[in-house]
């Protein structure tokens, strides 16, 4: 839920120096009391439920990302089946979106400033976009999706226990998924994600649940990136579910016109 910036690529190379992953895996004891599917069901039903899941149409967030001392402007619309997030600092905007179809990316921080124009994803950036714009989440359907989930049992996260569910998606990536023993929200998240032609796993953690049309949604999440000291948190301010979306603005913008060229010898 609400992973739409996990991966952009300008924000994880902001990161440096080493950081030790936390959590360690223990025996699955009570793990072996629950099947996976079980285990999901009662996730689905701390959420709010099926029905009420399946309702929501459309989500709509606003809200800022602190790396350090840089504080980012965020906005996400995601109607299903489709995706933009605008993530803004010092008057430039990286758009990323995806219409159904084509996704695509205005990248000023990537070298061109103002004059960067849309580019169309590359094929690890639709792999990633496809999991964002499932706000449903990859366990809810996982079965129809063409995932496949499997229970590894139990690991401490921040002192907490959680079930270990390892899912490996259609398109051939693997999701871990940490789900609280007691509250049966997901707390932690690790997979791995392609910045600047390298892999990089990254772990999410999720908190300060809110209820949405009474599905409980994360406004918090603290991303970090394998090996790094720190990493970057997402705080959503306000979030809307249902809310009318044009359809144009998920539509790759067409090119600027490029000025004819001036022939030699003439004015």
């Amino acid at each position: 839920m609400h992973r739409s910036i996990l991966f952009s690529a300008f924000l994880l190379y902001a990161l440096t120096a080493y950081w030790p992953l936390a959590g360690q895996t223990i025996a699955p004891r009570s793990a072996a009391q629950m099947t996976a599917d079980q285990i999901i069901a009662r996730h689905i039903e701390a959420r709010g439920g099926l029905a009420k899941i399946k309702a929501i149409q459309s989500l709509k967030s606003l809200g800022h990302i602190n790396i350090g001392p840089m504080v980012l402007a965020l906005s996400i619309e995601n109607p299903r089946g489709a995706f933009r997030s605008d993530t803004s600092l010092q008057g430039m905007t990286k758009t990323e979106a995806f219409d159904g179809s084509h996704g695509w990316v205005i990248d000023p921080f990537a070298g061109k400033g103002p004059q960067a124009e849309a580019e169309p994803m590359s094929r690890d950036q639709l792999k990633q976009v496809g999991l964002q714009m499932d706000f449903d989440g990859p366990l809810v359907g996982y079965q129809a999706k063409g995932h496949r989930v499997a229970l590894m049992g139990l690991e401490h996260v921040n002192g907490v226990e959680a079930y270990c569910l390892k899912i490996s998606l259609k398109n051939g990536d693997e999701l871990r998924s940490f789900i609280d023993t007691t509250t049966f929200m997901e707390i932690k998240a690790t997979n791995k994600a392609v910045t600047q032609g390298k892999e990089v796993e990254v772990e999410t953690r999720l908190s300060d649940y809110r209820p949405v049309d009474g599905v409980l949604l994360p406004f918090a999440l603290e991303i970090t990136p394998k090996g790094q000291p720190q990493g970057l948190q997402i705080l959503l301010d306000t979030v809307e579910a249902n809310t009318p979306m044009d359809a144009s603005r998920f539509k790759m913008p067409a090119r600027r016109a490029q000025p004819p060229k001036e022939t030699p010898g003439h004015p």
